[in-house]
């Protein structure tokens, strides 16, 4: 099984629809939560949930300012391979039968309901979650202590329960040889406690996406970085 669906950007958060569902694209959130029990995709029924600790489609929406049926989480990814192409505006769910195409193999983890992968920022290895989910990428206060913020941002997390103001540094970052300018700021320091028990330095988003063409093969702990 292979199916490509067309994607768009709404303050830089993946959507695309699939029949009456419009879905944001979450690697960040490890369940699927969604505005019934069930949700049909792809020809099959997965069960998901209306609210997680709180969280319901009805306040992601009025955080993030996006409209959207579903966010769908890791419980359903890591049952996909998927190629995110953002340059092409394509999104493809293959299934793990399916051969995957030849690329640069980068090798993941899971902890805890994350995705996590090794990123070069300013020349150091970082271990960092990736998140489908976050427009701005975030690294530990302490790498940024001595770097001059290029401004100040409102951005939104769940986990404070709505917005917070970071300062965003531009870092040259790289991953398997593909470098990139990214746009990091710092998390609350109750999120980043979090981030650091799960022995990573911070989230990647949106910037590297937007950098490559990707390859995510959760379930067997690897990523293919793919050519054009």
């Amino acid at each position: 099984m292979k199916r490509s669906y067309k994607i768009h950007f709404v303050n830089k958060h993946l959507i695309f629809k699939d029949g009456e569902n419009t879905i944001l694209f979450d690697t960040g959130s490890p369940i699927t939560i969604h505005t019934a029990d069930r949700l049909e995709f792809a020809g099959l029924s997965y069960p998901t949930t209306t609210n997680a600790m709180g969280n319901t489609i009805a306040n992601l929406q009025s955080m993030s300012g996006v409209s959207f049926t579903t966010l769908m989480g890791l419980d359903i990814i890591m049952q996909y391979n998927i190629i995110l192409d953002y340059a092409n505006e394509e999104i493809v769910f293959m299934s793990l039968d399916e051969p995957t195409p030849a690329g640069t193999p980068i090798p993941i983890q899971q902890n805890m309901g994350a995705i996590i992968m090794s990123i070069k920022v300013a020349n150091q290895e970082h271990c960092m979650i990736l998140d489908t989910g976050a427009t701005y990428s975030y690294i530990n206060s302490a790498i940024t202590a001595r770097m001059t913020p290029i401004e100040t941002i409102t951005d939104f997390s769940p986990l404070v329960g709505g917005e917070f103001d970071t300062p965003i540094f531009e870092i040259e970052s790289e991953v398997a040889n593909v470098k990139f300018s990214c746009r990091y700021g710092n998390l609350p320091k109750t999120i980043e406690m979090m981030i650091r028990m799960l022995g990573t330095d911070g989230i990647i988003g949106y910037d590297f996406l937007a950098s490559c063409k990707l390859m995510i093969c959760v379930h067997d702990n690897r990523a293919i970085l793919l050519r054009d």
